[in-house]
């Protein structure tokens, strides 16, 4: 069963990689407009990524323990809300950090990755309302049938996107249109 699972996880991967050139795109775009975010201020929004079911072994739980990690690492004083996407980071979430879960995403990933499941999770990501100043998004890379890489990706605010060092550089950017690059990067990612 879980060469099944891995199978398919293998398959969603490989149809995925033709669409990370877009991801690799924005992270070079963060780094040269010198976007950054400052770990000191109070309000943390970390983003889980899993599926809903199957691959039982350490796939899902690596995620989880990385957050584990991560959050007592956090300067006192701090406040980390979760958002869990699929039903395993929804289920391991709860039981560590139930009180701060402030939402989660099902049945997503039940057929290959589109954009259109991406950019949904994004816009309700973008309209939550927890204004936060630090955020990170946990998902694993495959490597292998068996092997799996956590990773952390940064999830900015609309404030340190606007407001980044070398931003200005960029001729006639206006509002809207950093509006919505900031809605296709963090969909993209």
């Amino acid at each position: 069963m879980k060469m099944v699972s891995a199978a398919k996880y293998s398959k969603a991967e490989r149809e995925l990689r033709p669409a990370r050139i877009y991801g690799a795109g924005a992270n070079a775009f963060y780094e040269k407009a010198e976007v950054i975010q400052d770990e000191k201020k109070p309000n943390h929004l970390i983003v889980a990524m899993t599926s809903d079911r199957g691959l039982c072994g350490s796939a899902h739980s690596n995620i989880i323990r990385a957050i584990k990690a991560a959050v007592p690492l956090k300067p006192p004083g701090t406040s980390v809300k979760f958002i869990a996407i699929g039903d395993k980071a929804r289920g391991m979430l709860g039981r560590f950090f139930g009180q701060d879960l402030i939402m989660h995403f099902m049945d997503i990933g039940k057929k290959p990755p589109v954009f259109d499941d991406a950019s949904k999770i994004a816009l309700e990501l973008l309209k939550l309302g927890y204004e936060y100043d630090y955020g990170q998004l946990y998902f694993n890379v495959f490597r292998s049938v068996v092997a799996y890489q956590t990773k952390d990706l940064p999830i900015v605010n609309e404030d340190n996107f606007t407001q980044a060092g070398k931003m200005s550089l960029y001729d006639s950017i206006d509002e809207e249109v950093l509006r919505s690059y900031r809605e296709f990067s963090l969909a993209s990612r």
